[in-house]
């Protein structure tokens, strides 16, 4: 469904109608597939630059998962697991998300035949690339280019845009403060328990207020 958007396909289970694609596009299997969350924070890829093009689409920073199980990966229409556009997807989001989040990513790589081998592994599932440097270089730079085109912001940018920036980095250590007296809190020291707690709440407002922005 995801291969192939354009044919029609149904998917029937003990009687019940699973899914039924209309043969339209990718966008709208990944919509019936994935959902409505999903669809809505997606951007287009469409890069092509010499022999190679990548088309698909990308999950805006503002939406990731804890594992790459939501990185869905094509080479000429074949669905496989190509650790190289992987590797590319997770450098190219590294200004974008915090450590250990993942994208989520439907892709498919155009290249020609005769530069990718696909028989390295008897599923066929994994593949290796005449140049691989090359195409790693290709990959970040068509993503990059997605990723810009949407203006999504980079960690730095967004911290740059809170106003009182100094406010909430004292609150922040303040609280880390706080956390090492709670952790080393005796029977009698409920004074500094208070103070914890008081600047937890502190804390959570500030961070609730600059969310809002």
């Amino acid at each position: 469904m995801l291969s192939y958007p354009k044919i029609k396909f149904k998917y029937i289970t003990n009687g019940k109608m699973i899914y039924n694609t209309l043969g339209t596009n990718l966008f709208d299997n990944i919509y019936l597939i994935y959902g409505k969350e999903i669809a809505d924070n997606l951007i287009k890829v469409d890069f092509q630059e010499g022999d190679y093009a990548l088309e698909g689409y990308i999950s805006r920073p503002e939406i990731s998962k804890p594992n790459k199980s939501f990185i869905v990966s094509f080479i000429n229409g074949r669905m496989v697991k190509d650790m190289y556009m992987e590797n590319a997807i997770i450098f190219a989001y590294s200004d974008y998300l915090m450590h250990g989040n993942f994208p989520i990513c439907f892709l498919n790589f155009k290249i020609p035949f005769e530069r990718v081998d696909v028989n390295i592994h008897p599923s066929k599932q994994e593949v290796k690339y005449e140049n691989v440097r090359e195409i790693n270089s290709f990959f970040i730079g068509a993503l990059k280019d997605a990723l810009d085109k949407n203006h999504s912001k980079k960690f730095n940018e967004i911290f740059n845009d809170l106003s009182p920036k100094a406010e909430i980095f004292d609150a922040v250590d303040e609280f880390k403060r706080c956390c090492i007296s709670a952790a080393d809190l005796t029977a009698a020291s409920y004074q500094a328990e208070g103070a914890f707690a008081q600047k937890l709440e502190e804390l959570a407002l500030l961070l609730e207020a600059y969310d809002a922005i």
